[in-house]
Formats: structure tokens, sequence, C-alpha cells
């Protein structure tokens, strides 16, 4: 499959790091990888790729 590019905010992903309920790994069978978009101004913009 086709990787899945999503833009997230960066609170709401601080949120989720800091939930101890978040597991990435909870998602089976994918790979989560998620970074910084240093392109844009806007500082709350993140890519996150899910690939299933």
């Amino acid at each position: 499959m086709h990787p899945k590019l999503e833009h997230i905010n960066k609170r709401e992903h601080l949120k989720l790091m800091q939930n101890s309920n978040y597991d990435p790994t909870s998602l089976e069978n994918c790979d989560f990888h998620v970074s910084f978009n240093n392109d844009h101004e806007d500082d709350q913009r993140k890519w996150v790729w899910r690939i299933c």
C-alpha cells in the first residue's frame, strides 16, 4: 500500500505522546513515522506517515 500522508496538530500530537494510553505500536502491521516539516513556517504542522 502507498503511505498515507496526514497533517496533524503539534499540540494534539504532544497530548497523545503524554497520554499513557497512547501506544504507536498498537497499530498492527503499521509503520508509524512522525517528523517536523521545517519547510513551513507553521510550527503546528507535522507530517505523519502511516505505512500499513
